[in-house]
């Protein structure tokens, strides 16, 4: 489900780069903020399963060389706990943004814990707790003010594949669950928001 609003409302190329897309898929993502001008010093590590970052080579291979320069590709599984497993990349001195675009709706409540508790422990082993990379979570999220569109694109989610559209409350629960802490939700047009998440080092 595309949403070209991230890509232009949301402040990407303040982040710290390399932006780690868990479960990026194909790079969706990443061609929607590089056709964004303000976008393109931006460099990224696409992480998913094997097969399906074989498929994101074959398509990025026809992209702009600028392009594919500005990506790279990781493959491992993130319903694995230990990062060495995992293979979840890991950044070094704090330098680098994790993000987790329209995966968790796929998943249960008791899944969805886990893939956080995963990457939580390949964010705290990439650096010193004082620079602890950041979490964006990137999902549609229904709250007591969202629109009838939103409400609308969430059954369809439902109906098609079975997807979960979470409200704040049970996102917050999850995020609480999984030992990370809220600090601040963005909100693009279209239906998606931008949940930035640290790890809750107590």
């Amino acid at each position: 489900m595309a949403n070209e609003g991230v890509g232009i409302d949301y402040p990407w190329a303040m982040l710290k780069s390399p932006i780690i897309d868990i479960g990026g898929g194909i790079g969706s993502l990443e061609v929607m903020l590089l056709s964004v001008s303000k976008n393109k010093d931006l460099s990224f590590i696409i992480f998913d399963l094997e097969k399906t970052v074989e498929d994101a080579k074959k398509a990025w291979s026809a992209k702009p060389q600028w392009m594919q320069d500005r990506v790279s590709f990781v493959s491992g599984n993130f319903m694995e706990p230990s990062p060495a497993n995992s293979k979840i990349p890991l950044v070094t001195g704090g330098e680098g943004t994790y993000v987790i675009r329209h995966v968790l709706h796929d998943w249960s409540d008791e899944q969805v814990i886990k893939i956080l508790q995963n990457v939580r422990n390949a964010m705290l082993e990439s650096t010193a707790p004082s620079l602890t990379p950041k979490l964006l979570v990137v999902e549609m999220m229904l709250t007591e003010t969202s629109s009838r569109f939103t409400r609308t694109t969430s059954l369809q989610l439902l109906s098609l594949n079975g997807g979960i559209t979470r409200t704040e409350v049970q996102f917050a629960r999850l995020f609480e669950e999984s030992r990370f802490r809220v600090q601040a939700v963005k909100e693009v047009r279209g239906v998606d928001q931008v949940i930035e998440l640290t790890p809750n080092l107590v």
